[in-house]
């Protein structure tokens, strides 16, 4: 006769320690959103402000100092033309060496 083995018994434990609670809502939930909210609107329009206020700032400061500052596309033409000038000194420099 072939060796036998019973099986193993499935034992079950049940414990309260094992449940987990879900949040309750109480009375103090919305005054957090609340609280969270006026937070998150004070970082956004504290940092917009200071941006906004900062460049106005530096901006009126070179006006009184008497400081002109070139526009983005005026900027760019004063790089094109110096790249322009560098050519034209380096075919000069060909053209002699020729």
């Amino acid at each position: 006769q072939p060796y036998h083995t019973p099986l193993p018994r499935t034992i079950r434990v049940y414990s309260n320690a094992l449940l987990l609670m879900p949040p309750v809502p109480d009375l103090s939930m919305p005054f957090n959103i609340v609280g969270l909210t006026g937070t998150f609107y004070a970082c956004l329009i504290g940092v917009t402000l200071n941006l906004l206020l900062r460049k106005a700032t530096t901006t009126m400061a070179d006006e009184y100092k008497g400081i002109e500052t070139k526009s983005k596309l005026d900027k760019l033409k004063d790089k094109l033309k110096g790249l322009k000038d560098k050519l034209k000194g380096l075919m000069r420099r060909t053209k002699v060496e020729e």
